[in-house]
């Protein structure tokens, strides 16, 4: 049947590595960016938070500033300890702290509602201290204190005729009056309540700012969310295609080479190019391998591959995945002389019916000289030297056995499991040495070829 173009080429898997690369870029930029913002939008929020705890700060700072003025001049007025006064003006001329509060603000704020609140605090507070003045200087009047020893601002109040007039308990009762009357006090409420109003509108507009803020911040989350999945739906997609067409084929090839049949040109094109390539050595391998001469590449006697068709095998064969089992048959020529050739023979023969039944019918059995045998075993595990003792175990079992009427034999074998970049001839002579050492322990044994 003639596939289409696409179906017998397949798709590349470096076509899909390329396209994975490029959409793993991709997305991981674009990811980055849409974190990066993400972080920024969250910066905005904290630091939004950070301002308006900063500002209420300073807006309390004024008013404490401010109130801190009004304790000072009270208690001068009651107490008329110059102390006070001094604390004042230190706090008023020096310290400055409500000129600093209101400096502290930023000038991203200074447009705002909040802002022009708090200035307008910040005048009334100015404007309070005049007569927070003219108290301290009836003090000083009444006293009769020097006023050259006095702050400037004490010594420029002009004294109006009528509280001149007055006895030296009256200035003093006045001046109390100035900075505790009901008029004082309802100029301190308008400036708490223009403090109050400045804090309410600092909290909106950092309410704003951080609703704007996470708004926007949610709509990043749901971009990024959005690519989140596409990325995963991408990365399952490109590991559907992996296994489709790398993995499942590879996986099917390992097991068709290992049940010694050809490789289905699935998956990718390029496992497709090996498959195609390694079919057809494996045409050529079995064509070559079923056009050999029967009785040119097969023992007369025993029905065993002889040496010229192990020749041709042992040329063939993986030999990084072969075990190569070297048999030796204990005292043969002692058979042979004692119950003749023709015993010797049907010896041979129950030895290579013993033989086929104890290994498996692809792996390769020879019979290369007058008693020693060769089995090449193919596809096989590095940890198969248990199995292969017990398969000559089982062979002698057999040879045991006399009903047939041939006198019991036995075997004793050498085995070598076959090493990557060596040679046929080095695996053989591993075998042959470990059958020598198996026969030098005595008939019916069995060894394992190990490099130490």
């Amino acid at each position: 049947m003639i596939r289409g173009n696409k179906e017998e080429t397949g798709i590349s898997l470096r076509t899909v590595n390329k396209l994975m690369i490029v959409i793993t870029i991709v997305v991981s930029i674009v990811l980055l960016m849409e974190t990066y913002e993400s972080s920024s939008l969250f910066n905005t929020v904290s630091q939004a938070t950070d301002d308006y705890i900063e500002w209420q700060e300073d807006a309390y700072n004024l008013m404490e500033a401010s109130d801190y003025l009004t304790q000072e001049v009270q208690c001068y007025t009651v107490t008329m300890d110059r102390e006070h006064l001094d604390n004042y003006f230190k706090e008023a001329k020096t310290n400055r702290n409500r000129e600093k509060a209101l400096e502290a603000i930023p000038e991203d704020i200074r447009n705002t509602t909040a802002y022009q609140q708090l200035k307008a605090a910040m005048n009334d507070s100015m404007n309070l201290m005049n007569k927070e003045y003219y108290a301290m200087a009836l003090i000083c009047k009444a006293e009769n204190y020097d006023m050259n020893e006095y702050p400037e601002e004490i010594r420029n109040i002009k004294i109006s005729s009528e509280d001149l007039s007055l006895s030296r308990e009256q200035m003093i009762r006045r001046a109390q009056l100035i900075v505790h009357g009901k008029s004082y006090f309802a100029q301190k409420d308008d400036i708490r309540s223009e403090m109050n109003r400045c804090i309410e509108e600092l909290k909106d507009y950092t309410e704003n700012r951080q609703t704007n803020s996470i708004s926007s911040m949610r709509s990043q989350l749901k971009v990024v969310r959005m690519f989140i999945i596409t990325h995963s739906i991408g990365i399952m997609f490109i590991f559907y295609l992996t296994s489709k067409l790398g993995i499942l084929p590879i996986l099917k090839g390992v097991e068709k080479i290992n049940d010694d049949s050809p490789i289905p040109e699935i998956g990718a094109s390029e496992f497709r190019f090996l498959a195609r390539s390694y079919n057809k050595m494996y045409d050529t391998y079995k064509e070559s391998i079923a056009h050999l001469n029967y009785n040119v590449s097969h023992d007369k006697l025993t029905g065993l591959y002889n040496r010229e068709g192990y020749e041709i095998i042992k040329d063939s064969v993986d030999i990084s995945r072969m075990c190569l089992v070297d048999i030796d048959v204990d005292d043969f020529k002692q058979i042979n002389d004692t119950y003749g050739h023709d015993v010797g023979d049907k010896i041979l023969r129950k030895i290579a019916d013993a033989l086929r039944m104890s290994f498996r019918s692809e792996d390769y059995l020879c019979r290369i000289g007058g008693d020693e045998f060769v089995v090449i075993m193919i596809h096989a595990k590095q940890n198969c030297e248990n199995l292969i003792r017990k398969k000559v175990d089982m062979i002698n079992k057999r040879l045991a056995d006399t009903s047939d009427g041939l006198p019991t034999v036995s075997i004793s074998a050498g085995a070598a499991h076959g090493v990557k970049n060596r040679n046929y001839d080095t695996i053989y002579k591993n075998a042959d040495i470990a059958l020598y050492e198996a026969k030098a322990k005595g008939k019916k044994n069995y060894s394992f070829y190990r490099a130490s």
